[in-house]
């Protein structure tokens, strides 16, 4: 019995060491390309063939940077400290706009009864609609919202694909649970929880279009 538990921990140790010795993705992909090449050795490729070739090479490694990206970015923005149905349940989809994103619309922002605002701009700017200037998201349609600023917060779509929040309000913003103070900043995940003075707004974005805009 002694010598069958010393010979299932050795194959458990082995299936670990065997694991923790499993290649990057960088390692695999260039050991593919050289193969590749290796195996084309006796034929020249065209000149269009190589260019064509390099450019969905390139697109694909944009694509997995984003996504590796995008995980990091979850990671770090506080959701999973609130539990994804924690997010849906404070603020469902609703049922006609179940991501349906509009023709270039980056994001779409929902809110409670049924609102739905489809950014299509790479900055907007939330709070109080005014005389003293315009926002494109209205809060002051929510019932008590008096202590929303006029101009609360701005978010922004940046060169590097991601989305920032910004405070410019007198009271706090909540990203995904996160504080963020007047003049802060933070980035946001591709899916997050806004919360302005009582109002909960789900921030979706349009990852399909992103992919192109950042991946040409």
């Amino acid at each position: 019995m002694t010598q069958t538990h010393a010979r299932s921990t050795q194959t458990n140790t082995n299936a670990l060491r065997a694991t923790s010795d499993a290649p990057e993705f960088a390692e695999v992909h260039e050991e593919v390309v050289r193969t590749v090449d290796e195996g084309k050795a006796g034929t020249a490729p065209s000149a269009a063939l190589r260019r064509e070739l390099e450019r969905m090479d390139q697109k694909e490694k944009t694509k997995i940077r984003m996504l590796e990206a995008q995980l990091e970015a979850w990671r770090n923005s506080g959701v999973h400290a609130l539990g994804m149905e924690t997010l849906v349940d404070m603020c469902p989809l609703p049922t006609d706009h179940q991501h349906q994103f509009e023709p270039q619309s980056l994001a779409v922002i929902i809110g409670p009864d049924n609102f739905a605002f489809q950014m299509t701009y790479k900055e907007i700017v939330i709070g109080r609609q005014s005389s003293e200037g315009d926002v494109d998201i209205d809060l002051s349609i929510f019932p008590h919202t008096s202590a929303v600023s006029r101009w609360h917060c701005t978010i922004k779509l940046k060169h590097d694909s991601f989305f920032y929040c910004y405070n410019k309000g007198k009271r706090p913003v909540f990203l995904n649970g996160v504080r963020i103070s007047t003049n802060g900043k933070r980035q946001m995940g591709y899916e997050s929880l806004l919360q302005i003075c009582g109002v909960d707004l789900r921030f979706i974005a349009n990852i399909p279009l992103l992919h192109d805009l950042f991946s040409t």
